[in-house]
């Protein structure tokens, strides 16, 4: 870690950068990503990052409170969040923690180091990743709002946002990932569940009358389908105030 820290310094200390970082999706090699995004608290801002390696389950870690955004040329330590635990038995919390140091470099990219208080897969997510303002962003095209009846007559809405979206009212996933397949829209998607991440693709296929159809996926769509959701119908009008967003909630 110090060997990598020290060619962090190196490369950033004679540089001065102005551009705020971009918030989103950053891919790395193979199927690594980070999600990085901010929120506002009482006194400032704070930031929250998503360390995913391929479709196992990943880990979350925040800044401290800051009063300014972060710019590029910054490095920066995200600590484990641990609300997790928030979630288990007593018994099963433990002293575990992990600082990661982040360098955000020129060009919307971001070089990550794990501390030596890291282990498990955590420590795979050293390297570069690159912004993707494609993997960040749903064409607009694709925006919108739809409605089914449960088997016990509830009703459900789905969306889709610029980066969010859901198949159903109570599962609101951040956008990781976007692709177009034959004629299909496939989401990769990151779920905060009990303090944990899950991610998780979807397949939207779009019908000529504006209703939709929905696969859910265990992991990737090479995985074992988890659930499907058909025919679901487009909310028009006034009906759209009816469905909100996990972030509108």
């Amino acid at each position: 870690m110090k060997k990598i820290l020290f060619l962090l310094l190196l490369v950033l200390g004679n540089l001065s950068f102005s551009d705020y970082i971009k918030e989103g999706t950053y891919n790395g090699t193979r199927e690594k990503k980070i999600f990085l995004k901010s929120y506002k608290t009482e006194n400032g801002i704070k930031y929250f990052l998503v360390a995913l390696n391929g479709y196992v389950q990943g880990n979350i870690f925040e800044t401290e409170e800051k009063s300014f955004k972060i710019k590029e040329g910054e490095i920066v330590e995200f600590l484990l969040d641990k609300h997790y635990e928030d979630f288990v038995d007593e018994e099963n919390r433990t002293d575990y923690n992990c600082t990661l140091k982040v360098a955000f470099t020129e060009n919307n990219g971001i070089l990550l180091d794990t501390g030596n208080d890291c282990a498990g897969p955590v420590i795979m997510s050293s390297g570069n990743y690159y912004y993707s303002e494609k993997d960040s962003n749903v064409p607009k095209k694709y925006w919108g709002k739809w409605t089914y009846k449960t088997d016990s007559g509830f009703d459900i809405c789905a969306y889709i946002d610029k980066n969010i979206f859901a198949h159903d009212s109570d599962n609101g996933n951040y956008l990781v990932g976007v692709r177009e397949e034959n004629g299909d829209l496939i989401l990769d998607g990151l779920e905060i569940y009990e303090g944990a991440p899950i991610r998780r693709e979807f397949k939207y296929k779009f019908l000529s009358n504006g209703n939709i159809n929905i696969d859910v996926y265990e992991g990737s769509t090479d995985d074992r389908l988890y659930n499907s959701y058909n025919n679901l119908r487009k909310l028009k009008r006034k009906e759209l105030s009816k469905c909100k967003t996990f972030l509108e909630n």
